[in-house]
Parts: structure tokens; C-alpha cells; sequence
């Protein structure tokens, strides 16, 4: 697959796709990280992009797009969003900032259609990846800790082994967890990364339907 991400920060986005690809077991190209210039990192800045990166992906070869920005002690996204969304969830501004719906009315003659993965790991990616590394503090819940900033600055430090560990800390240590996630079990656990998950899924599997009935 060919996508886009749209993350926090280039290093969140480099350690996405070596999630998606233990996810996918397949190679997923990135698009380059011109397609959309960006004025700093966080959440916020992620939502600003987030429809500059749709209308990118569109109007490239790409199979779509990746969304994906921290909870943060925010509440979480339940399935009663889907109809009325919540304006203190973080996956329904995702969704509402990146409005793919117009992105997806478009006509791309000869192409699969968009595939745009929407996901926001409960509490932080580095929840994620404490529970791919079976380091996640004992007798902590996986969903709840890391509601606060103090929180969150733990589970960095037991990632890292500092909880302002630069690009480069980060990379080595994450995308080495990554490529050997046992994600089945890590769904079990996580709610945000199994939903992460079956999205990917579904969008290979619709894109590879789509070129097999050309």
C-alpha cells in the first residue's frame, strides 16, 4: 500500500508505518513528507493538516491516508460518536478536521478508491508500544494510565529511559518494537489498536477487490 500520514510529528509518523506494516505483514510506501508543510507538531497542528493531507492524496498515486493523533486523558471515542459526534473526543474532530466525505465525492478515474484510516491510541502511542514490548507497568490499566501529563511522562521514560528522548532515541527504540508487535494480543488489550487495526485491514482488502475487477 501506498499512503499518507498524518501524526503528531515526522518521527510518530516513520514508527505508524512500521505499525501498519507488522498490521498489514506487507511493505507500505509513504509519501513523501513534503506533501504538506507543516509549522510545528502536536495534535492541533495535526487536525490543521489533516484536509490538506486528504486533498494531497488525492491528487497523487496514493491508496489514501493514515490519521492519527494521542488521546491524551481525553474521552474516548465510543460507537455512539459515529452519529452524534462528541466535540471532547479527539477522534471525532480527526474525522470531522481531515472531511474526507468531500475528498471522497471526487472522481479518480482508473484508481482504487481513497481508503482514509482514522485512530487515536488510548492513552498515547507510546501505550502501544509498551504493550507490544510487554513493558507496560504492572498493575497499571492500559486504557486509563496516562491521563495526565505526569502519567504520560512515566510511560516515555519507560519507553525511552527519558521522558525527552530526541528523534533519534525515539526511532531506535520504537520501530524495533514495532516490526515484532504481537498484534493479536496487543488487540486484546487495546481497544484503539485492534479498531487501528481492522481498519487497515479493511482498507487493503477493499483495494485489493478493486484492482482484481479491473
Amino acid at each position: 500500500m501506498k499512503l499518507a500520514f498524518c501524526t503528531e510529528d515526522r518521527t510518530d509518523d516513520a514508527i505508524l508505518r512500521a505499525i501498519a506494516e507488522r498490521i498489514l505483514d506487507e511493505l507500505v510506501e509513504a509519501l513523501p513528507a513534503s506533501l504538506v508543510m507543516r509549522r510545528g507538531g502536536g495534535w492541533q497542528e495535526a487536525l490543521r493538516i489533516a484536509p490538506q493531507i486528504a486533498r494531497a492524496v488525492f491528487h497523487s498515486e496514493a491508496h489514501g491516508a493514515v490519521f492519527v493523533v494521542d488521546n491524551d486523558g481525553d474521552p474516548p471515542h465510543e460507537p455512539s460518536h459515529d452519529q452524534t459526534p462528541m466535540v471532547e473526543c479527539r477522534l471525532c474532530a480527526l474525522r470531522q478536521s481531515a472531511a474526507v466525505h468531500d475528498v471522497l465525492r471526487w472522481a479518480r478515474p482508473a484508481m482504487p478508491p481513497l481508503q482514509f484510516v482514522f485512530a487515536v491510541p488510548v492513552q498515547v502511542l507510546e501505550t502501544w508500544l509498551l504493550l507490544g514490548a510487554r513493558r507496560f507497568p504492572h498493575n497499571k490499566t492500559a486504557d486509563q494510565f496516562g491521563t495526565n501529563a505526569t502519567e504520560r511522562r512515566q510511560l516515555k521514560l519507560a519507553l525511552y529511559g527519558d521522558e525527552r528522548a530526541d528523534r533519534e532515541q525515539r526511532l531506535s527504540t520504537a520501530l524495533l518494537i514495532a516490526q515484532q508487535l504481537d498484534v493479536p494480543a496487543m488487540s486484546r488489550v487495546s481497544r484503539s489498536l485492534a479498531d487501528f487495526a481492522h481498519q487497515l485491514r479493511a482498507a487493503r482488502d477493499a483495494i485489493r477487490t478493486a484492482l482484481s475487477a479491473e
